[in-house]
């Protein structure tokens, strides 16, 4: 027969070893990851997207929302800043963006809650931020390029969970921050032009090894994003945005993955208050950084599905609450996406097939010239073919645009946005929208009855500069 003190004993333990599971091991299933922020940071929503500089002092904590206070831990300590938590999705490894010690440079490091041991993933003179863990442990994150004419243009990059076989998988005059993984394994992420000119951030996609990159989703023109957005079990994407004349007026945005274009829709736009960042649970709620007027600081807050009312999760009257991240049961796991690339190649081809819609309306003929541009001006130029298709082979991760011109040199069609092609890659454009949304007619577009027009120039500076092109072999997953 046990006795009772024996058996307040072995309570006493096992009440001990959760304890010492929700402090020191991985975090429990209710846990929430948090980025804590010293209330006298500036909180300008607009500056704090790329610009971590306002993030100083910046910790990552993690808490048990049904106890925050008494269950709050540090995890970056020995760091002077950390933002951008982001955790794998078996829950035993966070990345983020940190600096360890005052004048470093923001780089990506890892931390394994098993061993508590922090690796340091990036080894960069420029700043890189904003990871995310791929379903195979791997790492994308951004960092800038640091180019002495064009420093504003930030590039994915991709390595290894031990900081090994970094590789940029963009290749496009653009800043690109954000980035999130969707339920189908490609990387969704903001994406800004900044060259010729700067345009809005719109969401792009594309796939782990730099393929297929494309629109995925355009914002209303008067709002900048400011979160990453965030895919739920019910394939709805959810993201915050502010208007951009007003980076007070913030809301939650929703649209659906299967109907991006026509689906958007605007979440608690009745409330009065300001949203930095949104999370989704595996509930179908959403966790969300929220505060309801300017004289408080942001906190953590649960909205359920249907009730306008947030619920206070956790909230600290000397620290702003940013970029909530769950722990535990994930909305869904994404898709390993394979990979046909071909390193013993160079190059890649693009065949364009215009629509029969599109060639009636403008009354298009063969008499027509393709121009591709590079980043320094025109590359080359060729005669479309007579169904306005043509087919080209050129540089792999150069970036390019394509536009259509008479014969008196008028613009008749584009430019296309900026988009480049891995070794090996095919690729292939129906018509002159971004949103690529019209199927051409089945049949054979002429231009590939002819071999593919040349383009053979030289790789971009934004790839010849890039200090981490230095491994271009490619794991191949499974599906």
């Amino acid at each position: 027969m046990v006795k009772k003190g024996s058996v307040i004993l072995i309570i006493v333990l096992i009440t001990a070893f959760i304890a010492s599971y929700m402090t020191t091991g991985s975090p429990a299933n209710v846990r929430v990851i948090i980025t804590r922020l010293p209330a006298e940071n500036s909180m300008d929503l607009f500056d704090s997207i790329t610009n971590k500089e306002n993030f100083q002092n910046a910790q990552i904590i993690s808490i048990d929302p049904s106890d925050p206070k008494n269950t709050l831990r540090v995890l970056t300590e020995e760091f002077i800043s950390a933002v951008s938590p982001e955790l794998s999705y078996d829950n035993q490894k966070l990345v983020f963006a940190g600096k360890r010690d005052e004048g470093d440079i923001w780089q990506i490091w890892m931390l394994d809650f098993e061993s508590q041991k922090t690796t340091k993933i990036t080894e960069s003179n420029r700043g890189c931020f904003d990871p995310v863990f791929l379903p195979d442990q791997r790492i994308i994150f951004s960092c800038y390029e640091g180019d002495s004419e064009r420093d504003d243009i930030i590039a994915l990059y991709r390595a290894d969970p031990a900081g090994k076989n970094i590789s940029p998988v963009t290749f496009h005059p653009h800043a690109n921050y954000l980035s999130s993984i969707l339920h189908d394994g490609r990387i969704m992420f903001a994406s800004e032009q900044v060259y010729p000119g700067k345009e809005n951030a719109k969401l792009l996609a594309l796939r782990p090894d730099g393929t297929n990159a494309g629109l995925f989703f355009e914002l209303p023109e008067k709002y900048q994003i400011i979160s990453k957005a965030r895919e739920n079990a019910s394939r709805q994407v959810f993201f915050t945005a502010s208007e951009s004349q007003n980076d007070e007026n913030s809301v939650v945005f929703r649209f659906s993955y299967n109907d991006p274009f026509e689906s958007l829709d605007t979440l608690y736009s009745s409330l009065t208050g300001t949203f930095h960042s949104v999370y989704p649970d595996s509930e179908g709620d959403l966790v969300v950084s929220y505060r309801s007027s300017n004289s408080e600081l942001f906190g953590i807050y649960r909205f359920e599905d249907g009730v306008d009312k947030p619920v206070p999760v956790y909230t600290d009257g000397e620290f702003h609450l940013l970029e909530p991240v769950l722990a535990g049961d994930k909305p869904f796991i994404p898709k390993q996406l394979p990979t046909a690339l071909n390193f013993d190649m160079d190059t890649g081809i693009v065949v364009f097939l215009e629509a029969e819609e599109s060639l009636k309306k403008s009354n298009q003929t063969g008499a027509n010239t393709v121009q591709i541009l590079g980043t320094e001006g025109l590359i080359k130029e060729f005669p479309a073919a007579d169904d306005g298709s043509f087919y080209i082979q050129f540089v792999a991760k150069t970036p390019i645009r394509y536009r259509l011109v008479d014969r008196s040199g008028i613009t008749i069609r584009g430019p296309s946005p900026w988009f480049w092609v891995m070794p090996g890659e095919r690729r292939g454009f129906t018509g002159w929208d971004e949103k690529q949304l019209i199927t051409p007619v089945n049949r054979v577009p002429d231009a590939i009855n002819q071999k593919p027009v040349e383009i053979l120039v030289p790789g971009s500076s934004i790839a010849e500069k890039s200090e981490y092109e230095n491994n271009e072999s490619e794991a191949v997953n499974e599906d």
